[in-house]
């Protein structure tokens, strides 16, 4: 029930963003809509920067477990970005609020976590020394933070598909050869 309640409290949050600027949302707006009281949403978040940090979370997780299915890092990609499409008003709101700091490490570590996987997945078996793959998950976790976050600063107006077009030709699995390079 906690689970269906939190879900509940950022759909109320995300419907709000929608009608109203962020900083006139209050947590009673948020709550009313849900029924419950405000003890319910402090028991469950400690503010609107917790609830939103919670709701994309939770929102990338879900798509993220999606994408794994087919084993390709660029679905994942692809499919976050074409929700973030979907949901253009809520995102670009965010983004451009004072949540904007914790919204970019949110990104950071959906990318972090994709990167993370595949180039251990990819360095097996290999003699890399663990401060090199370090090196390599970075590189390729700023370089794709900082294209979703150029993208969102740019309101989104390029297709998310070409963004995806660009990075897989640019970083493809091409991030083999620089693990190479780190071989001992």
């Amino acid at each position: 029930m906690a689970q269906s309640t939190k879900e509940r409290l950022f759909q109320s949050f995300k419907s709000l963003v929608e009608e109203k600027p962020l900083g006139k949302i209050t947590i009673s707006d948020i709550t009313e809509r849900v029924g419950v009281n405000r003890h319910t949403f402090y028991y469950h978040f400690k503010d609107e920067r917790d609830l939103m940090s919670w709701g994309i979370s939770q929102c990338l997780e879900r798509t993220r477990a999606e994408a794994a299915k087919s084993g390709m890092w660029i679905d994942s990609m692809d499919m976050v970005l074409e929700k973030a499409e979907e949901e253009r008003k809520f995102i670009l709101t965010l983004f451009h609020s004072h949540l904007k700091d914790d919204f970019c490490n949110i990104i950071y570590g959906w990318s972090f976590s994709i990167f993370d996987r595949i180039v251990r997945e990819k360095a097996k078996g290999q003699n890399i020394k663990e401060q090199d793959l370090q090196f390599v998950i970075k590189m390729l976790t700023y370089g794709l933070t900082g294209v979703v976050v150029d993208w969102l600063e740019g309101g989104m107006m390029e297709s998310h598909k070409k963004l995806c077009e660009q990075v897989k030709t640019l970083i493809g699995e091409k991030f083999e050869g620089a693990l190479r390079m780190f071989i001992k």
